[in-house]
């Protein structure tokens, strides 16, 4: 399900260090420099051995009530055991309208790093945080997140369809546990739904 991905990764506790008081982050310090500038997927992947210690409520505010809360339950549920994958997004891509989205795989991975991590720093900083990346926001439940990694492929096709297709290969690897998902086919950890494919 990695297939084409860049054997360059990333450590979640790494990028979470170069975030400054005030919550701005030096897209040119070499960890972020490693990160192409070029749209594609990324992954959030966990080392080997990894054992998820799951909290309640995560340092994101949601837009709506500024809760961030998912009972353990949940989170437990949601766990996939021994899977490596916990999450597929997508950066940059083609708009209806035929124009490029203002997104590419750094800058989208830096706005889930500061929605994940960094509106405590934003508030105490004084600011607002307006960044949304809810997507992927049930990584931010782990404690021990800043053991994950991410990687990531650029892609000359759409993100999207990308995106929808490596989800749906992992569904296809659980298919004989879909009890678990209502006959639906089983998604990583923290992404919330399959997608949808442009094509």
């Amino acid at each position: 399900m990695l297939s084409g991905f860049e054997k360059k990764k990333v450590l979640i506790g790494d990028l979470k260090k170069t975030i400054a008081e005030d919550g701005t982050v030096d897209l040119d310090l070499p960890i972020w420099q490693s990160i192409p500038d070029e749209k594609g997927i990324y992954a959030v992947i966990a080392p080997d051995g990894f054992s998820p210690e799951f909290i309640e409520d995560g340092k994101y505010r949601m837009k709506e009530d500024g809760s961030s809360k998912v009972l353990k339950e949940k989170l437990q549920e949601k766990w996939v055991a021994n899977e490596k994958i916990l999450y597929f997004g997508k950066a940059g891509g083609t708009n209806l309208d035929g124009t490029e989205q203002d997104s590419n795989l750094r800058e989208r991975i830096r706005k889930y790093i500061i929605f994940g991590l960094g509106a405590e720093i934003l508030e105490k900083a004084g600011k607002k945080a307006r960044i949304d990346h809810r997507g992927g926001r049930y990584i931010w439940h782990l404690a021990n997140v800043e053991q994950l990694y991410f990687v990531w492929k650029t892609c000359k096709n759409e993100p999207e369809d990308e995106e929808y297709e490596r989800i749906e290969k992992f569904g296809l690897k659980y298919k004989d546990i879909r009890k678990r998902t209502k006959g639906k086919l089983l998604l990583p950890f923290a992404n919330l739904k399959s997608g949808k494919k442009k094509k």
